[in-house]
């Protein structure tokens, strides 16, 4: 069944599902790193995305991004000490218009001056502790993300979670895993954000059809 839009939520929903369960890696950033190119590939209306932490004393953290524009934001945000990610506390924010945006006057003047990004989702993923993370869904229009982006961001959002969730699974893979991955019960807090190279890094293991397809040049 196609949702609003002409969204096949349905089979984003089977994609998705399919997308974390049959990871191999067993090295959560690159699995988010997947789920950010794949929300590019399966959206017709977004360009780039990314995962955003705020630790519990308010530290922005980079899990994963298409493209350097979400890098960005989230370094703006980290200068700034404000923005979406600092005041979204577990629900849903929505941003129609960057150049026209007044709740963080600082932050989207910056993000309008220095990225192509003029709207975005920011969705709320579940099972990390104290900590608040989002799946981001950026646009280079204005009011392009509808309602029928937003109900299948929130599938893909739900799966995402699922990252951060405790994973007995992976007690049970072969020595190989970190030990860090071993011994938590949820995705630890990364000592240091995912930058550019290491997006790239990410993008090379990834099979070419589920990469994005309207990275910026």
């Amino acid at each position: 069944m196609s949702g609003h839009g002409g969204i096949d939520t349905a089979r984003i929903e089977a994609a998705f599902a399919e997308l974390v369960r049959t990871s191999a890696d067993p090295d959560p950033y690159v699995i988010l790193a997947r789920i950010t190119m794949a929300a590019v590939d399966e959206l017709p209306s977004v360009h780039h995305a990314g995962v955003t932490l705020l630790g519990k004393h308010g530290v922005i953290r980079s899990l994963a991004a298409t493209n350097g524009h979400p890098l960005v934001l989230d370094n703006i945000q980290r200068h700034c000490g404000d923005g979406p990610s600092f005041t979204a506390d577990g629900h849903v924010t929505v941003i129609d218009d960057l150049t026209a945006e007044t709740r963080w006057p600082e932050f989207t003047a910056r993000a309008v001056a220095a990225t192509p990004i003029r709207s975005m989702l920011e969705l709320p993923l579940t099972g990390h502790g104290t900590a608040s993370a989002t799946l981001n869904l950026y646009s280079n229009q204005i009011g392009a993300l509808d309602d029928a982006t937003l109900a299948a961001g929130l599938v893909i959002a739900e799966h995402a979670s699922q990252i951060f969730a405790p994973r007995r699974s992976r007690r049970r893979r072969k020595a190989t895993t970190r030990p860090v991955t071993d011994k938590a019960q949820a995705i630890p807090l990364p000592r240091h954000h995912l930058d550019a190279v290491a997006v790239i890094e990410s993008r090379r293991s990834v099979p070419r059809h589920i990469r994005a397809q309207h990275d910026c040049a």
